[in-house]
């Protein structure tokens, strides 16, 4: 029999497994992965992804000079929307390959590349990410895919104690402000970001913090404001409560003050 040594079983354990999830409204499963090497990247895919991303939503309500305002057209020529998103893909590209970007995260189905997003660790909090881009094709959006991609450090285990995600959104975006607020993205007028390829002056902070985290800092924090207090102080808080449950229960729970009082808190 082989045996195998810790060192190998460690580089196992590092590795990041893809997870699976189901798409909305179809029958297929889509997958999403970490990608640690530029040269991994399906370059032509990716930036279409993010051409036809952009370009779906805004040519809803937008002109191509509100994106830019020496762009003319929204596909045709050097002064296109296409053309300003194609340099903008490669500027996303070049960062990730020198590692100013510290995530790039795919989602495919069946083998296909239907959206992507990258993401910046915060230099103040490693438990914290900027993310810098969120992209998926107009063909594939209302399935779930954007959400699964702004989760992923998350769910591939890479910051399981993620504890917040800072984005900067086009102020003009409406898509893109519907969508963020239902995951729980927030405004965030001090956010705040040194640059960026568009126009800061376009921009505005949204921040998402995760409930779960938050919940759990709340209950440490009631936990150590109750240690604090003594027993006499803590029962005259807690008895009324007692009380009050008693009288709207026809049998007496098992809820006793001297409980609380114990090594519980």
């Amino acid at each position: 029999m082989f045996s195998k040594s810790p060192a190998n079983l460690s580089a196992q354990c590092n590795v990041k497994k893809p997870y699976h999830f189901p798409i909305k409204g179809q029958d297929s499963v889509g997958v999403i992965e970490l990608v640690k090497n530029p040269s991994h990247i399906d370059t032509e895919a990716a930036r279409s992804v993010l051409v036809e991303s952009f370009i779906g939503e805004y040519e809803k309500y937008l002109s191509p000079n509100d994106i830019r305002s020496d762009l003319i057209s929204w596909r045709d020529g050097e002064q296109s929307v296409r053309k300003y998103y194609e340099n903008y893909f490669e500027t996303e590209l070049g960062e990730f390959s020198r590692g100013d970007l510290h995530y790039w995260v795919q989602a495919t189905i069946d083998g296909k590349l239907v959206g992507w997003a990258t993401f910046q660790r915060e230099k103040s909090d490693q438990n914290a990410v900027y993310m810098n881009l969120l992209v998926v094709h107009p063909t594939y959006q209302g399935r779930g895919i954007g959400e699964q991609l702004v989760k992923a450090l998350v769910n591939l285990n890479e910051i399981p104690n993620l504890n917040a995600i800072h984005l900067l959104l086009r102020k003009k975006n409406q898509g893109g402000r519907i969508f963020y607020s239902k995951l729980g993205f927030t405004s965030d007028p001090e956010y705040q970001r040194d640059d960026n390829f568009v126009d800061l002056n376009l921009l505005e902070g949204l921040t998402w913090k995760n409930p779960s985290l938050q919940n759990k800092h709340s209950v440490l924090s009631s936990d150590a404001h109750f240690r604090g207090m003594g027993k006499s102080t803590l029962f005259k808080i807690i008895a009324p409560l007692v009380e009050e449950q008693n009288k709207q229960s026809d049998t007496y729970c098992g809820f006793k003050p001297g409980f609380l009082l114990g090594k519980r808190f």
